[in-house]
């Protein structure tokens, strides 16, 4: 009996060591299939995050190529605009089809942008041109114009342009290269005075040359402006009227510069001409100027006679074709002069334009530091 009970629990110890077994066997395989299944997905998980970093790698990469390229690009465009030179001899001619505006050709340009300023004071594009000239046919008769100019060089699909040229400006009216031309200037205005000759230039529709002192262009800007919608040329007279000829540097420039900074203030662009007063000249002030000096070939003394008659006769018994009048409009004397000598110069023929139109017509290439007394040929 005693050996049977042995025999049983002998047996289920061993079921139960067995079953023990067969659970901590079972765990242990759980238990590992569990972390096998874990570091699989780790590995997965660890894949596409390497995976992902090479592609932000390669999109980096990609994008820091590209923004290399596009800036090699813009520094190579920057490059080349600025080898492009500015065109040279910008002129403005009337023709029956409208105004012919003209320029020197510059070397390695595909062509060019021309830009006009009207009535509203904007520049805009009017035309793009493989030509070194263009007939504006939209321009309308009596009014003013201002032209600008830049070369333009094609860089595969991208249009560089290069240096824009000085504005000219320009008035539409008929203009005859054949017939006698004189320009009639006054310096030292604006003036309470100087409004008052409008009204004959718009009658006749004539255009004068103003050589404004800077310091008075505030107070009479819109004197200026209406002067510039006339057609009417301003120049530089200096800005307080200094002897510049006599003048330090540091005097030149900054008469001249104070002087560019009230005019451009008031038309919106700088001088084309400059008249130094007293007609003094020195060889400092021929290297500074930077634009062409106008003198004259008619003095009529009207500063020192202030009388009406004596500046007509002085003008009516010399004028020849090509000459250019030394007028004052601070004074109420020389507009009623000039009120008076307009209408007998037409009547002996002669067409009264600015300076600049005169040398264009005359085909006199004005150059910056040369003086000039007469546009005679």
């Amino acid at each position: 009996m005693l050996d049977l009970r042995r025999k049983i629990v002998i047996g289920i110890t061993a079921v139960f060591l067995i079953f023990c077994i067969g659970r901590m066997a079972y765990f242990h395989a759980y238990k590992t299939t569990a972390v096998e299944k874990e570091n699989t997905e780790v590995k997965v998980e660890e894949n596409q995050e390497a995976e992902k970093e090479e592609e932000e790698e390669e999109k980096e990469e990609d994008a820091s190529k590209a923004a290399e390229e596009e800036a090699k690009e813009e520094v190579d465009i920057s490059k080349i605009s600025e080898k492009i030179d500015a065109p040279k001899h910008l002129q403005a001619f009337y023709s029956k089809e409208g105004a012919v505006i003209s320029w020197k050709k510059v070397k390695g340009a595909d062509g060019y942008l021309l830009y006009r300023k009207g009535k509203d004071g904007e520049l805009k594009q009017l035309a793009q041109t493989e030509a070194v000239t263009y007939t504006d046919e939209t321009v309308k008769e009596k009014t003013a114009y201002r032209y600008r100019v830049c070369a333009i060089v094609k860089a595969g699909e991208e249009i560089v342009s290069g240096e824009m040229t000085k504005g000219i400006s320009y008035f539409h009216t008929e203009i005859d290269p054949d017939k006698p031309m004189v320009a009639l200037t006054f310096d030292d205005g604006p003036s309470i005075y100087t409004k008052k000759l409008f009204k004959v230039l718009k009658k006749y529709n004539v255009r004068v040359t103003f050589f404004v002192v800077g310091e008075r262009v505030s107070t009479y800007a819109e004197t200026i402006k209406q002067a510039g919608k006339l057609g009417c040329e301003i120049g530089s007279h200096s800005y307080s009227h200094a002897n510049l000829g006599t003048a330090s540097s540091a005097t030149i420039n900054r008469e001249l510069n104070h002087t560019e900074k009230r005019v451009k203030k008031a038309l919106g662009y700088y001088t084309p001409v400059m008249r130094p007063p007293y007609g003094s000249i020195s060889d400092k002030l021929r290297k500074k100027v930077g634009k062409p000096m106008i003198l004259w070939s008619i003095d009529t003394l009207d500063w020192k006679t202030r009388n009406t008659a004596s500046t007509v006769k002085a003008i009516m018994s010399h004028v020849e074709d090509g000459d250019i009048v030394l007028m004052h409009d601070l004074y109420s004397q020389s507009i009623d002069a000039a009120i008076k000598v307009i209408p007998k110069l037409m009547k002996k023929g002669y067409q009264i334009v600015t300076v600049s139109e005169m040398a264009q017509y005359k085909g006199k290439k004005l150059e910056n530091g040369k003086a000039y007394t007469d546009m005679k040929k």
